[in-house]
C-alpha cells in the first residue's frame, strides 16, 4: 500500500539566497532557508542564541510587588510553602522554586502538592488551612491558581501571602477575565500583561520569579543555570512553543540534565539508557519523560516529585527501578482505554470535534486523548469512567481553544482547566450526553455549520539526497534545536533511494536499508504494519527525519520514515 497524502513544503519562500558559508553543510543551509532563516545576523541568532537576549522578569505584572515580599521574607527568613499541580510541568516546578530558593538563601521552605484523585488539580482551601496551621506566612504557586478565585480570598482570611504564578489561561465573565485577589499574579497570559512571556510554562514562570529575586538579592552569589535540568524537562513535557526564552533556556537545561547532579534523575537517565550522552527534545519527550509522567498518572506512592527531589543515589536507584515497573502498568492501562475509545472512532469521523467516553483509569486519559488527536486531526475530549467520577482530558491544536470549548458546556461540568491545546476536566457521569452536545455546538458555530475534513497534506522542510547527510551535518543539526512546538523536527524528502534489505521487527515495525551509490542508511517506520507495501530492489522517496540511534556506546546515523511512496 502506497501513501495517500499529498506531500508539500512547509514554506514556499526562496531557498539559498546568499552564497552557501563555507563551515556549513549545503542542506543545512537550504534547511534554514525554508525555515525563513536568509540573512547570516538571524542564522547565528538561531543556531547560537543568547542567554543575555531574554526578557527582563519585570516586564511581568505583579513580579516587582512579589519580589519585594520575597526579600523581605528572605531578610526575616519567613516560612514559604511552594504550591504545585501534579502533572510534570508542575512537579517541576515545584522542584526548581524549592532549590531555587534554598540557593538563593530562603531556610524556611516546604511545598504541598495535591493528590490527583482525591484533591484534583488546583489550590484548595483545605490544603491552605493546613499549611496556615504549620505557621508558613507565604503561598507560592506554580502552574496553578490563576482559577483559584474562591481560595485567593480564604487564603487572606488565614493570613496568607498568596502569590500566584501560573499560564493557564483565567476564568471570564463573556470577554471580561476574572482575576483571583491574591497578593501578586504572574500571569503572562492575563489580559493585563504585556511582558510577551505567554509562551512560557508553568515551570518556565517559576524560574522568571527567580531571576526577578536575583536581580534584587545580588549579593547572593549562585548560579540558578543549575535548575535549568528541571527546566528543561517541564518545559518539553507540557508542549508550549519552544521559542524565543524557551528555546535558550531548554538548549541550555539540555546540558545540565546531561550531567545533572540530582541522583534521583541521573539513576532514571541511566535506567533508560540515556546517561553519558548530550541529550535532545526527543529524548525527553519520548523515553525519559513518559516514565515520570507514569507516576503522577497512576498515583501509587510514587511521585514525579520524590524522584527529582531525591538526594540519597542508593534510594535513588531503587526509585529508578519502581519507575519502570509503574510504566509498565501504565502502558496496560492505556491499552485498554485506547481499544475502548477507538472502536468508537467510525461512528463519529465526521464531527468537527471527537468527543467520546469508556471505563478505563483516569490516570492515562490524556494520553488516549493525545493519541485520537494525532490518528484524525481533531481535537479530541475523552472521559474515562473510573471509581464512579467522569474525569476528561482535551488534546487540539493552538487554534481549537480547548478552555473556551470547555466553557461552552460549563453547565455539564464540576472543574475544568487548561491551555489552547491541552485540557483537563470533570462532569457527573450522567450529564456525558448534554456535554456532548453543548461542545459540538460550540466548535460547529466556529466552522459556520460547515464541519472540519482531515487534511491529508504533509509538510516538509526541503528536498535532499542520501549523500548529502553525515557526521557534520548532524552536529549542525543539533546547533538548530532544540526542537518542539513551533520549531518542529527537520523533516526531508528524499528522493531516489532503493530499497536493498526489508525486515519487520516484532511484526509491526518496518525495517529498511537505503542505497544509493556507496551510501546506505538504517530507516524505520514504527507501527507501520498494513501501510507499506516495499520490497528489496523499489525505488522509493520518503518523508524522513534523521536521528542517531545509539547502540552499545556507538552511534550511527538512521532516518524515521514519517511516509513513503514508491516510484
Amino acid at each position: 500500500m502506497a501513501s495517500s497524502s499529498t506531500w508539500k513544503k512547509r514554506s514556499s519562500g526562496p531557498e539559498e539566497i546568499l552564497p552557501v558559508p563555507l563551515a556549513m553543510p549545503p542542506l543545512i543551509w537550504r534547511w534554514l532557508s525554508s525555515r525563513g532563516f536568509t540573512e547570516s545576523k538571524k542564522i547565528d541568532g538561531f543556531l547560537a542564541p543568547s542567554l543575555a537576549s531574554m526578557t527582563h522578569p519585570f516586564k511581568l505584572k505583579d513580579m516587582e510587588r512579589a519580589v519585594e515580599r520575597l526579600v523581605v521574607a528572605h531578610v526575616n527568613q519567613e516560612k514559604i510553602c511552594i504550591y504545585g499541580d501534579y502533572d510534570l510541568d508542575g512537579s517541576s516546578g515545584i522542584a526548581l522554586l524549592v532549590d531555587g530558593l534554598r540557593l538563593l538563601g530562603f531556610k524556611n521552605v516546604s511545598f504541598y502538592q495535591p493528590s490527583r484523585f482525591i484533591e484534583g488539580y488546583g489550590i484548595h482551601s483545605d490544603a491552605l488551612e493546613v499549611i496556615a496551621g504549620r505557621g508558613d506566612k507565604i503561598v507560592i504557586s506554580v502552574d496553578c491558581g490563576i482559577t483559584a478565585i474562591d481560595e485567593a480570598i480564604k487564603a487572606k482570611e488565614l493570613g496568607l501571602d498568596l502569590i500566584i504564578t501560573d499560564h493557564h489561561l483565567a476564568r471570564r465573565n463573556g470577554e471580561d477575565e476574572i482575576i483571583p485577589q491574591a497578593f501578586a499574579v504572574i500571569n503572562p497570559n492575563q489580559k493585563s500583561c504585556t511582558s510577551g512571556l505567554g509562551h512560557l510554562s508553568g515551570v518556565g514562570v517559576g524560574f522568571f520569579l527567580l531571576l526577578g529575586i536575583k536581580s534584587v538579592l545580588r549579593e547572593i552569589k549562585c548560579d540558578l543555570k543549575l535548575c535549568l535540568d528541571l527546566f528543561a524537562i517541564g518545559t518539553i513535557t507540557d508542549m508550549v512553543p519552544l521559542r524565543a526564552e524557551n528555546r535558550i533556556l531548554v538548549k541550555h537545561g539540555l546540558k545540565t540534565l546531561s550531567q545533572t547532579t540530582r541522583p534521583g534523575l541521573k539513576a532514571l537517565l541511566e535506567r533508560v539508557n540515556l546517561w553519558g550522552r548530550d541529550l535532545d527534545s526527543t529524548d525527553v519527550a519520548f523515553t525519559f519523560a513518559p516514565k515520570l509522567n507514569a507516576l503522577s498518572r497512576l498515583e501509587l506512592g510514587i511521585r514525579p516529585l520524590d524522584v527529582m527531589m531525591c538526594a540519597d543515589p542508593k534510594r535513588a536507584e531503587i526509585l529508578a527501578e519502581e519507575v519502570i515497573g509503574l510504566n509498565d502498568k501504565r502502558k496496560n492501562l492505556q491499552t485498554e482505554l485506547e481499544e475502548k475509545i477507538l472502536t468508537q472512532l467510525e461512528s463519529e469521523k465526521d464531527q468537527p470535534v471527537i468527543i467520546l467516553q469508556a471505563p478505563g483509569h483516569a490516570g492515562v486519559v490524556g494520553l488516549v486523548a493525545t493519541k485520537v488527536t494525532q490518528l484524525t486531526g481533531k481535537a479530541a475530549f475523552i472521559v474515562a469512567l473510573h471509581e464512579g467520577e467522569a474525569i476528561g482530558s482535551a488534546r487540539g491544536k493552538e487554534e481549537d481553544n480547548l478552555p473556551r470549548g470547555l466553557a461552552a458546556a460549563t453547565k455539564y461540568l464540576d472543574r475544568f482547566g487548561g491551555h489552547a491545546q491541552a485540557a483537563g476536566f470533570s462532569l457527573p457521569p450522567g450529564k456525558f450526553n448534554e456535554f456532548k452536545i453543548a461542545v459540538l455546538e460550540h466548535y460547529k458555530k466556529l466552522l459556520d455549520g460547515t464541519l472540519e475534513k482531515i487534511s491529508l497534506e504533509k509538510f516538509y522542510d526541503t528536498d535532499a539526497k542520501l549523500n548529502e547527510f553525515s557526521e557534520s551535518f548532524m552536529i549542525w543539526l543539533k546547533n538548530a534545536g532544540p526542537f518542539g512546538a513551533e520549531n518542529p523536527n527537520p523533516l526531508f524528502r528524499i528522493t531516489n533511494p532503493v530499497i536493498s534489505e526489508v525486515k519487520w521487527l516484532k511484526g509491526q515495525h518496518l525495517k529498511l536499508v537505503l542505497s544509493e551509490g556507496s551510501q546506505r542508511f538504517e530507516a524505520l517506520a514504527f507501527f507501520a504494519q498494513g501501510q507499506y507495501d516495499v520490497e528489496i530492489g523499489a525505488q522509493i522517496e520518503l518523508l524522513a527525519e534523521p536521528s542517531w540511534n545509539y547502540f552499545r556506546g556507538q552511534r550511527k546515523l538512521q532516518f524515521l520514515i514519517r511516509d513513503l511512496k514508491t516510484l
